[in-house]
């Protein structure tokens, strides 16, 4: 199962999980738009700096502490 599969997999299951994402492929569009969803609060691109990585958790344990459900774009890697 992929990234993406488990992910369909969480939203249709309503399971309100936030979700980074991180892959290599910087210009896969199709991707992107599929992992696009209210509980994706990262789309991390490899190579990604620490804190882009450490700002990705902490915005999702924020997201989950809060039980938010509708919240800005999600953060992109500054590899784009």
């Amino acid at each position: 199962m992929s990234g993406i599969d488990l992910h369909r997999h969480l939203v249709a299951r309503n399971d309100k999980v936030p979700v980074v994402f991180i892959t290599a492929h910087a210009s896969d569009d199709r991707a992107r738009s599929e992992a696009a969803s209210d509980w994706t609060v990262a789309y991390l691109i490899k190579p990604f700096s620490e804190d882009e990585l450490l700002d990705a958790v902490n915005a999702a344990l924020k997201w989950k502490a809060r039980g938010e459900t509708n919240r800005a774009k999600p953060r992109r890697s500054s590899h784009e």
